[in-house]
Protein backbone atom coordinates (compact mmCIF):
# COMPACT_ATOMS: atom_id res chain seq x y z
CA UNK A 1 0.00 0.00 0.00
CA UNK A 2 2.79 2.44 0.92
CA UNK A 3 4.52 1.71 -2.38
CA UNK A 4 1.39 2.64 -4.34
CA UNK A 5 0.96 5.83 -2.28
CA UNK A 6 4.58 6.79 -3.03
CA UNK A 7 4.05 6.05 -6.72
CA UNK A 8 0.86 8.09 -6.72
CA UNK A 9 2.71 11.00 -5.09
CA UNK A 10 5.44 10.84 -7.70
CA UNK A 11 2.85 10.65 -10.47
CA UNK A 12 1.02 13.69 -9.13
CA UNK A 13 4.28 15.61 -8.79
CA UNK A 14 5.27 14.73 -12.36
CA UNK A 15 1.83 15.73 -13.61
CA UNK A 16 2.00 19.04 -11.76
CA UNK A 17 5.44 19.74 -13.23
CA UNK A 18 4.21 18.88 -16.70
CA UNK A 19 1.15 21.09 -16.32
CA UNK A 20 3.04 23.97 -14.71
CA UNK A 21 5.70 23.81 -17.38
CA UNK A 22 9.39 24.43 -17.18
CA UNK A 23 11.31 27.25 -18.77
CA UNK A 24 12.88 24.88 -21.26
CA UNK A 25 10.71 26.05 -24.16
CA UNK A 26 9.23 22.58 -24.67
CA UNK A 27 5.54 21.90 -24.32
CA UNK A 28 3.80 18.62 -23.62
CA UNK A 29 1.00 19.99 -25.80
CA UNK A 30 2.61 21.29 -29.00
CA UNK A 31 -0.69 22.53 -30.41
CA UNK A 32 -0.71 25.34 -27.80
CA UNK A 33 2.26 27.15 -29.33
CA UNK A 34 0.42 28.88 -32.19
CA UNK A 35 -0.82 32.46 -32.06
CA UNK A 36 -2.64 32.24 -35.40
CA UNK A 37 -6.37 33.04 -35.57
CA UNK A 38 -8.61 30.20 -34.42
CA UNK A 39 -9.96 28.22 -37.38
CA UNK A 40 -13.43 26.74 -37.40
CA UNK A 41 -14.05 23.00 -37.39
CA UNK A 42 -14.51 21.42 -40.82
CA UNK A 43 -16.75 18.47 -41.73
CA UNK A 44 -13.80 16.08 -42.06
CA UNK A 45 -12.68 16.83 -38.49
CA UNK A 46 -16.22 16.29 -37.21
CA UNK A 47 -16.43 12.95 -39.04
CA UNK A 48 -13.10 11.89 -37.51
CA UNK A 49 -14.37 12.91 -34.05
CA UNK A 50 -17.57 10.90 -34.57
CA UNK A 51 -15.54 7.87 -35.69
CA UNK A 52 -13.33 8.11 -32.61
CA UNK A 53 -16.45 8.28 -30.42
CA UNK A 54 -17.86 5.22 -32.19
CA UNK A 55 -14.61 3.33 -31.58
CA UNK A 56 -14.72 4.28 -27.90
CA UNK A 57 -18.34 3.13 -27.68
CA UNK A 58 -17.31 -0.16 -29.30
CA UNK A 59 -14.61 -0.56 -26.58
CA UNK A 60 -11.76 -0.08 -29.07
CA UNK A 61 -10.03 2.25 -26.64
CA UNK A 62 -6.51 2.13 -28.10
CA UNK A 63 -7.75 3.03 -31.59
CA UNK A 64 -10.05 5.73 -30.23
CA UNK A 65 -7.30 7.27 -28.08
CA UNK A 66 -5.01 7.54 -31.11
CA UNK A 67 -7.77 9.19 -33.13
CA UNK A 68 -8.64 11.66 -30.37
CA UNK A 69 -4.95 12.49 -29.91
CA UNK A 70 -4.60 13.14 -33.65
CA UNK A 71 -7.59 15.52 -33.52
CA UNK A 72 -6.37 17.53 -30.52
CA UNK A 73 -4.05 19.95 -32.40
CA UNK A 74 -6.82 21.13 -34.72
CA UNK A 75 -9.44 21.28 -31.97
CA UNK A 76 -7.19 23.13 -29.51
CA UNK A 77 -6.54 25.79 -32.16
CA UNK A 78 -10.19 26.07 -33.14
CA UNK A 79 -12.74 28.43 -31.68
CA UNK A 80 -14.80 25.47 -30.38
CA UNK A 81 -13.70 25.06 -26.75
CA UNK A 82 -16.59 22.69 -26.04
CA UNK A 83 -15.55 20.23 -28.73
CA UNK A 84 -11.87 20.53 -27.79
CA UNK A 85 -12.67 19.80 -24.14
CA UNK A 86 -14.89 16.86 -25.11
CA UNK A 87 -12.12 15.45 -27.30
CA UNK A 88 -9.57 15.76 -24.51
CA UNK A 89 -11.96 14.10 -22.05
CA UNK A 90 -12.60 11.13 -24.33
CA UNK A 91 -8.90 10.80 -25.12
CA UNK A 92 -8.10 10.65 -21.39
CA UNK A 93 -11.00 8.25 -20.81
CA UNK A 94 -9.69 5.92 -23.51
CA UNK A 95 -6.20 6.07 -21.99
CA UNK A 96 -7.73 5.19 -18.63
CA UNK A 97 -9.62 2.23 -20.06
CA UNK A 98 -6.48 1.09 -21.93
CA UNK A 99 -4.63 0.76 -18.60
CA UNK A 100 -2.63 3.91 -19.35
CA UNK A 101 -3.80 5.64 -16.20
CA UNK A 102 -0.72 7.86 -15.87
CA UNK A 103 -1.51 9.48 -19.22
CA UNK A 104 -5.19 9.68 -18.31
CA UNK A 105 -4.36 11.53 -15.08
CA UNK A 106 -2.17 14.05 -16.92
CA UNK A 107 -4.85 14.82 -19.50
CA UNK A 108 -7.72 14.91 -16.98
CA UNK A 109 -5.69 17.46 -14.97
CA UNK A 110 -4.82 19.47 -18.07
CA UNK A 111 -8.46 19.47 -19.17
CA UNK A 112 -9.63 20.72 -15.77
CA UNK A 113 -7.13 23.58 -15.89
CA UNK A 114 -7.51 24.49 -19.57
CA UNK A 115 -11.33 24.32 -19.78
CA UNK A 116 -12.69 25.04 -16.29
CA UNK A 117 -16.45 25.17 -16.02
CA UNK A 118 -17.11 22.88 -18.98
CA UNK A 119 -19.05 19.65 -18.58
CA UNK A 120 -15.96 17.77 -19.78
CA UNK A 121 -13.85 19.39 -17.04
CA UNK A 122 -16.44 18.43 -14.43
CA UNK A 123 -16.45 14.83 -15.67
CA UNK A 124 -12.64 14.85 -15.76
CA UNK A 125 -12.59 15.88 -12.11
CA UNK A 126 -14.90 12.98 -11.25
CA UNK A 127 -12.78 10.51 -13.21
CA UNK A 128 -9.58 11.85 -11.67
CA UNK A 129 -11.00 11.49 -8.16
CA UNK A 130 -12.05 7.96 -9.00
CA UNK A 131 -8.60 7.01 -10.27
CA UNK A 132 -6.89 8.47 -7.23
CA UNK A 133 -9.42 7.29 -4.63
CA UNK A 134 -11.43 4.43 -6.13
CA UNK A 135 -13.64 3.46 -9.03
CA UNK A 136 -15.04 6.55 -10.81
CA UNK A 137 -18.62 6.77 -12.03
CA UNK A 138 -19.26 6.03 -15.69
CA UNK A 139 -19.47 9.16 -17.88
CA UNK A 140 -22.84 10.14 -19.29
CA UNK A 141 -23.65 12.00 -22.46
CA UNK A 142 -26.52 14.46 -22.54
Amino acid sequence: MRNSVTRLGLLLAAGACALAGCDGGWSLWPWEASSAPAPSIDAQTMQAFDKALADAAALRYEDAAKQFAALMPALEQSSDAQLASDCMFWMAFCYEKSSRKEQAVIFYQHLSMRYPGTKAADMAGDRLSGILIGAPPAPTQN
